[in-house]
């Protein structure tokens, strides 16, 4: 979404799989949303006062052009002060909501927007009651420069439904820049420039309108005194052109609006060739490194036993509820009635978490067929997604022979083993011993003497034959399962993309972090809009949210090629919005909403990969 003007409005057996399906996780709607706000403005640009945010249904008008500035925006255009807007905002009718966006590493004394500065707020939002987003802060230095949206219904976040309208996130350009009419653009008595106290400038009793641009600028030539384009302030110079907002295309804020909580891919793979051993699908959770699967030398959990003896994961779940985000992992294409993990097969589930509640990550499942082995992680703080700060860190590890386990709650008597001769779930001798590590099947290379020999004496399970050798886990330690976990998108989609049908296009892709925030960069090549094959190209970053990159973007003309252009001679003009959303490691789907003159149109395309990603990283499209 750019940023418009005021009169723009807009988841063994037929028994077995029900009860294995029936764990499955459902999707929670989340209500805790995380603002982010970016100063887009070049080194040496304008600052931004923090950010005022406020949700609401749709009733609050911040201004109207025209019209004299309300004595609580003033405060804000004037000084940056946001708490008699706050105060105004949070005391109308509607249950209304606001945050106030700071930035803690700000010049000194002032938790100030630097250029190229980025922070973060957390909101919870009722999407009954906060359906729009408006927002205002100061331009500095300035009299009473200010940005903010006018119309209440410009950035909706909710649909009338109260389902998300999608990604928000939406640049403010320099052309929005607005003057409140409540102080005279002298550049002297200027906040945060030359002023000694607040509310110091000359009164203007004017009206709300487009701001003209410092004197001197390229919007205002001709204003004088020429004091801030050019002027120092607690040795900072602001540069003639940098902070010149009235160039074309310069870009100057950017507002975020995402779930706090994070999708992360986990992808699942039984490593073990045909003839060895399966999986029942995989419970996953993520959590605060509270939760404690099991210990060893102590029994197993009720829960964990259903796990082990018979691949339940419902009572695991239940168990973990209250301590994170949890599912279950299944294999759909696994043998034929239950979604298991066949030998040699992969599988991934996305799953929302909570990067500051939920760091850590555990699993299980129950090794088939067996009695009561499994594999788990009896370490709850083994697997660290994110870091204290929230950032995430992907997860590769593999699960060897080795790390198979006994549940202790069965014998291994190899009768009644679940997925070979058992005719209904828990069925085994009770044991009533303690998790440790598992001594092997009878008549493994660990456990040579045991009897009978009936899993590894080339038994059918469930239709699939296990072979003497290959499923003996405890011979020479094989790698059973390997389990990573990824973002949802990440490098490995970076690239070129291009639609077939759409001859000589094509979009380059590049996708990293800074701060903790994916973002991603995309360079369009095309032709001009009249058909006279002209070739025209843009260009554009933003963040990345879920699936999808959105980029606002802008084109350039006046430069020469392979020439050392003069920067001024550089016009930089906004195109419109990017929207790319991964489908497949090799397919997206790109949406365009052009505002450019002569492409004002929305137009969309499916695009194939042309590039493969780098192999042996640990990344969402590794193979």
């Amino acid at each position: 979404m750019t940023n418009q003007p005021k009169d723009h409005r807009r988841f063994r057996r037929m028994a077995l799989s029900a009860a294995l399906l029936s764990c499955l996780s459902a999707p929670v709607l989340a209500e805790r949303y995380r603002l982010t706000v970016e100063n887009l403005a070049p080194e040496r640009g304008v600052f931004l006062t923090p950010v005022w945010v406020g949700f609401h249904a749709g009733d609050f008008d911040l201004y109207d052009r025209g019209v004299a500035v309300s004595a609580e925006l003033e405060r804000i255009a004037e000084d940056g002060v946001v708490g008699p807007l706050d105060a105004v905002f949070l005391a109308g009718d509607g249950g209304r909501t606001s945050v106030t966006a700071l930035e803690p590493d700000g010049f000194p004394g002032a938790p100030v927007f630097e250029p190229g500065s980025i922070a973060h707020a957390e909101i919870d939002l009722d999407p009954a009651l906060h359906r729009y987003l408006s927002y205002a802060s100061m331009v500095i230095p300035s009299n009473d420069a200010f940005v903010a949206n006018g119309d209440p219904l410009a950035v909706p976040v909710f649909d009338d439904q109260g389902q998300p309208t999608g990604p928000v996130t939406f640049t403010v350009y320099g052309r929005s820049v607005l003057d409140a009419g409540s102080e005279l653009n002298s550049e002297t008595e200027a906040a945060f420039f030359n002023q000694s106290g607040p509310d110091q400038g000359t009164v203007e009793n004017g009206v709300v309108d487009g701001h003209p641009g410092f004197n001197g600028s390229i919007g205002n030539p001709d204003g004088t005194p020429m004091n801030i384009l050019g002027g120092s302030f607690m040795g900072i110079d602001f540069d003639p052109l940098a902070a010149d907002f009235t160039q074309s295309g310069y870009p100057l804020l950017r507002i975020t609006l995402q779930p706090v909580q994070h999708s992360v891919r986990v992808r699942i793979r039984n490593l073990q060739p045909a003839g060895g051993v399966f999986f029942t699908p995989f419970w996953v959770g993520f959590h605060d490194g509270g939760f404690d699967l099991y210990d060893r030398g102590a029994p197993a959990s009720a829960a964990l036993e259903r796990l082990a003896e018979d691949g339940t994961t419902g009572p695991l779940s239940a168990l973990f509820a209250g301590n994170g985000s949890d599912a279950t992992v299944t294999e759909p294409s696994g043998f034929a009635g239950a979604p298991v993990f066949d030998t040699d097969s992969v599988a991934e589930q996305l799953i929302s978490v909570d990067p500051a509640s939920q760091r850590y990550f555990s699993y299980a499942s129950m090794v088939i067929p067996s009695n009561d082995a499994f594999v788990a992680n009896g370490e709850p703080t083994q697997f660290e997604v994110f870091d204290s700060e929230g950032r995430f860190q992907p997860v590769h590890f593999r699960i060897s022979g080795q790390m198979v386990l006994d549940a202790g709650t069965e014998t291994n008597s190899e009768q009644a083993a679940a997925f070979l001769n058992q005719s209904a779930p828990d069925q085994g001798e009770t044991e009533n011993g303690s998790v440790a590590a598992h001594p092997g099947f009878n008549g493994s290379a660990r456990n040579p003497a045991a009897t009978p020999v009936n899993i590894l004496g080339g038994s059918n399970a469930a239709g699939a034959l296990i072979d003497p050798q290959v499923a003996d886990f405890s011979a020479g330690n094989p790698n059973l399962v390997e389990i990573s976990i990824t973002r949802l998108v990440d490098a490995s989609y970076s690239g070129a993309w291009y639609s077939p049908e759409r001859a000589g296009e094509g979009y380059v892709v590049d996708i990293s972090e800074r701060d903790g925030q994916q973002f991603g960069v995309i360079s369009g090549y095309s032709y001009a809009s009249d058909g006279s094959g002209e070739q025209r190209w843009f260009f554009g970053d933003g963040p990345i949210i879920g699936d999808t990159l959105i980029a606002d973007l802008v084109s350039t003309s006046g430069g020469a090629y392979f020439s050392t252009s003069n920067p001024t001679q550089v016009i930089r003009s906004e195109f419109g919005q990017a929207r790319l959303r991964f489908v497949a490691c090799d397919q997206a789907e790109l949406s365009m909403e052009a505002t450019a003159p002569g492409f004002e149109r929305s137009d969309s395309a499916d695009l194939t990969r042309l590039t493969v990603p780098a192999s042996g990283t640990i990344a969402a499209c590794s193979r």
